[in-house]
């Protein structure tokens, strides 16, 4: 399957991610655990949509299953600004009636459209399992691998993430 270099570069995130997510200190799988306390802060993570949208959308995780497979690998090769609206991705989508006021609130904040998507995005991707994706690079228009870019992209994270009490991964 052929995804942007968008969707690859936030596949491999949010894989990490839920790693991340997975397992404590001691090796038990607290995923369940761990997701319901980014549901419960959902709001607070809703200003990350457009920074690190791997890290809210993993709010979502598993409680989608997709009903138009051709639909998703269409969309996963579409970059930011050509993603299509969430009203024509989430027809194709069977989602918990629990996370549907998570939706609406996303829906409400700036860039919660695109967001939805790409978190659908996201998740199909991690649900393929597949080893190997290639990047489709034919448009340059859709790469999105500019490491200035991705650079003051991880400091705005990790400012917003020390501003409420999370510990810096990396030095200032």
């Amino acid at each position: 399957m052929k995804i942007s270099p968008y969707f690859s570069q936030l596949k491999a995130s949010y894989q990490s991610e839920i790693d991340d997510l997975r397992f404590d200190s001691a090796g038990t799988d607290v995923l369940n655990v761990r997701l319901g306390e980014k549901k419960q802060a959902f709001k607070e993570l809703l200003p990350m949509m457009g920074i690190a949208p791997e890290m809210v959308a993993a709010v979502f995780h598993g409680s989608i299953s997709f009903n138009d497979r051709v639909l998703l690998e269409s969309v996963v090769l579409q970059s930011p600004g050509a993603l299509p609206a969430w009203s024509e991705v989430a027809g194709s989508l069977t989602i918990a009636a629990d996370q549907n006021p998570l939706i609406a609130l996303a829906l409400s904040g700036d860039g919660g459209d695109e967001f939805l998507v790409t978190m659908a995005c996201l998740q199909f991707l991690f649900d393929e399992q597949e080893e190997t994706f290639d990047a489709d690079v034919d448009d340059e228009d859709d790469v999105f691998d500019d490491d200035a870019q991705d650079q003051d992209e991880a400091e705005k994270s990790e400012d917003w993430l020390s501003e409420h009490g999370f510990d810096r991964r990396t030095a200032t």
